[in-house]
């Protein structure tokens, strides 16, 4: 009997995690700095949730995110997340402010006051792919990742580096590891230098897909070894980095 009532407490929240999936999906692209950002969405939100906003924030500046679409966008009528039909396709246009620089493009929802508030993504079960609730994005190449490192581990010709992201520069995001061979210029540097990390977000998010948090192009000490944000100036990276020469 014991058993009987816990099933009958837990069948009831399984089923509404269950029907709490995911219900925001983001993808975005770049032509030179013509930026496309597509949002997918199948409304299950409370009732009182009625629009969304598409906001931007620049990656490891420390500034607030911009508000892209200051009208929020209609909600499409309530929906199954399960059900590919009830999904709606919305595609907006932007300029990016810099084109060497990472934005994180996302989705704010807002109620009938227009007011602009944060709501969980759900997700499908764990042997399905999850949808991207935010996307990073550069238009050219650009900084992903500032912090120090630490050679930790060698074996034949290949070299595990942990970085530690710089705090200073908002990345908010835990110590990585990956391989570099072992004539690579970050391991005969001093440890605890401070490099940028040139490349891209790896955004697979798929269950059971396992990849390196980076795909990274290239690595560089930083301007000056400086542990700060990035520069918020408009000007091109590679004009910064001759200051420095």
């Amino acid at each position: 009997m014991r058993h009987i009532l816990l099933l009958a407490v837990l069948l009831p929240a399984l089923a509404a995690a269950i029907n709490a999936g995911a219900t925001v999906s983001l993808s975005a692209s770049c032509a030179g700095d013509a930026v496309s950002v597509r949002v997918n969405i199948c409304n299950n939100y409370p009732s009182d949730l009625t629009g969304f906003v598409v906001i931007r924030q620049a990656v490891g500046t420390c500034d607030g995110p911009e508000t892209l679409t200051p009208t929020p966008t209609p909600l499409p009528a309530p929906g199954n997340p399960y059900v590919s039909a009830d999904w709606r396709r919305y595609d907006f246009s932007f300029t990016a402010p810099y084109t060497e620089m990472h934005y994180r493009y996302s989705v704010l929802f807002t109620d009938a006051s227009g007011a602009a508030r944060h709501y969980a993504n759900g997700s499908f079960p764990t042997w399905d792919c999850q949808p991207v609730g935010s996307v990073v994005l550069a238009c050219a190449e650009a900084v992903i990742m500032r912090g120090t490192f630490l050679p930790i581990a060698w074996s034949d010709d290949r070299v595990t580096i942990m970085l530690f992201p710089c705090q200073a520069g908002c990345w908010g995001t835990p110590g990585v590891t990956f391989e570099v061979p072992a004539d690579h210029p970050l391991v005969t540097q001093n440890p605890g230098g401070t490099v940028d990390l040139y490349g891209s977000l790896v955004q697979n998010n798929c269950f059971g897909v396992s990849t390196a948090p980076y795909d990274v192009t290239r690595f560089e000490p930083a301007p000056g070894g400086s542990c700060g944000p990035l520069p918020e100036e408009k000007a091109s990276f590679g004009s910064l980095k001759a200051m420095y020469r």
